[in-house]
């Protein structure tokens, strides 16, 4: 019976591993700044070529338990930290590797799963140690943002710009994303814009395209007479009721132009007579825009978001109940507002095809969730595998004082932290092994942490490098030993009942 368990664990794990495995072999070659690209192909043929990880995994078929498991791991890395889902994906499989052998060779899996979860906590402490503050300096923010756009100086510079004129105190902000400041639009040109994008058009056409120094109405709600129940409305009194509300509405909105409003937002839609009225009062009229944007455009313009109930008050007081813009423009299928009391930069991107758009898109959010991490958590540490090399090397010294099984798990984690900078360098077209051995030699003559430059394969100062966020350093190292602990503790694959697929 025993031997039987064991052979269960030992399949369980065996299938576990090469699951994970697979997943890696998807991401691992778009790792680090000479990453290269994956072309996805779905069943109708259709193609998607990109080389952010997260993209890889939440597309690829992914049958297995296991490899469900590394995906969703890097999920919870993407929606925490915005970058790092590629190394995650690495790291977890990497440790999953380094840890079967150690189980294939006799060593309980439970004190290896204990072992990883002890040593990740001792790694993040060494990460914790070497973390340098981030200087908002304008040179820093570009090197620190480079690598996660795949070395695009042009996107790498908008980015820093839109940082530093957001300032560290608003990126420190819990309630500021800058990766929501990002558009991605039709036309082959990054551009940054002092103000906020809104990603809808002009009700009409005939609507003005471009006006300045005009006063916006932010209107949560639909923009129309006040509204009657279905079952009023199918009586007589009730399409009375509605008609006489209507006529009211249409003799408020024929004098908005009055009041000074140019520019109107809408979470909802706009009755067609009511575009039509607005429209010859040459107002620009933008409904069902995104909540989100509207909230961005209250701060910039210091305008309050009101409803429907308070529009009588608003046109008679439109100083308290409206914000000023400098330009109101629109754009393709964009409205852009600039100026304002409080202006945010925002970016539109945009490439030769909608799918280099896309990846752009994406390139742009990775940047922008790097810049924001680096500067709201805690500093930087060296970047290129650099700062997992040094880890594992001090991990490494305390294996040799450490007894018990468990120091296996600590040594799977100290080996799995390796491959980050190995992979980095196969990608580049560099030897690895040769690299890694440079490096030791340079660190063993009492050398400081070096950086690494990937373009010409060499060792270099840690000012000519490039640096990563310790915070998405931190949150891949815990999310990839926490899966990897739980994959190897895995004894049995039991498949669930179906509910609800009774045979008849």
């Amino acid at each position: 019976m025993a031997n039987e368990q064991k052979e269960k664990g030992r399949d369980a794990l065996l299938g576990n591993l090469e699951a994970v495995r697979a997943a890696k072999r998807a991401v691992a070659g778009t790792l680090g700044p000479k990453g290269m690209d994956t072309l996805l192909v779905d069943e109708y043929g259709n193609v998607l070529v990109t080389n952010d990880g997260m993209t890889i995994l939440s597309r690829m078929e992914a049958p297995h338990p296991a490899a469900r498991m590394l995906i969703s791991a890097a999920g919870s890395q993407q929606e925490k930290t915005g970058d790092g889902t590629t190394t995650t994906a690495v790291l977890t499989a990497e440790i999953v590797e380094r840890a079967a052998e150690q189980i294939q060779s006799g060593v309980p899996a439970v004190r290896v799963a204990q072992g990883i979860l002890e040593a990740r906590k001792a790694a993040a402490g060494y990460l914790a140690k070497m973390a340098g503050e981030l200087p908002f300096d304008e040179q820093v923010l570009f090197r620190t943002v480079l690598p996660a756009v795949r070395g695009r100086n042009e996107l790498a510079g908008i980015l820093t710009e839109a940082a530093l004129l957001c300032g560290p105190e608003k990126l420190k902000s819990e309630e500021f994303s800058l990766r929501s400041r990002i558009s991605v639009h039709g036309r082959p040109e990054m551009r940054l814009v002092k103000g906020t994008v809104v990603n809808q058009t002009r009700a009409l056409d005939r609507m003005p395209e471009r006006l300045e120094q005009v006063r916006v109405l932010l209107l949560d709600d639909r923009l129309g007479p006040e509204e009657v129940r279905r079952e009023t409305l199918s009586t007589e009194y009730g399409s009375r009721l509605y008609e006489e509300k209507r006529r009211e509405f249409l003799a408020l909105a024929g004098g908005m132009a009055g009041s000074g409003i140019r520019v109107i937002l809408t979470t909802r839609g706009t009755e067609p007579d009511v575009l039509e009225m607005l429209a010859r009062q040459e107002i620009l009229v933008v409904d069902r825009a995104p909540y989100r944007q509207i909230r961005e455009l209250s701060s910039q313009l210091a305008a309050p978001v009101i409803r429907m109930a308070t529009l009588s008050e608003a046109l008679r007081n439109p100083d308290a109940y409206t914000g000023l813009a400098g330009e109101v423009s629109v754009e393709q299928e964009t409205v852009i507002f600039s100026g304002g009391a409080h202006p945010l930069p925002s970016l539109l991107i945009g490439g030769e095809t909608p799918e280099i758009s896309e990846e752009l898109g994406r390139m742009a959010e990775d940047g922008a969730g790097t810049l924001q991490a680096a500067v709201r958590n805690g500093g930087v540490v060296p970047g290129g595998g650099v700062a997992e090399l040094l880890t594992a090397e001090a991990l490494e010294e305390e294996i040799r004082e450490r007894t018990g099984a468990t120091r296996y798990g600590w040594l799977a984690l100290a080996q799995a932290l390796r491959r980050p900078f190995l992979q980095m360098a196969e990608n580049a077209g560099l030897s690895p092994l040769e690299l890694l051995e440079r490096f030791r030699e340079h660190t063993r003559n009492g050398g400081p942490p070096p950086g690494m430059d990937y373009d010409r394969g060499i060792l270099v100062s840690r000012e000519e490098s490039f640096d990563d966020p310790l915070y998405v350093k931190l949150s891949a190292l815990a999310a990839a030993s926490e899966t990897a602990a739980a994959i190897v503790r895995i004894e049995n694959i039991v498949r669930m009942k179906s509910y609800g697929r009774e045979k008849t």
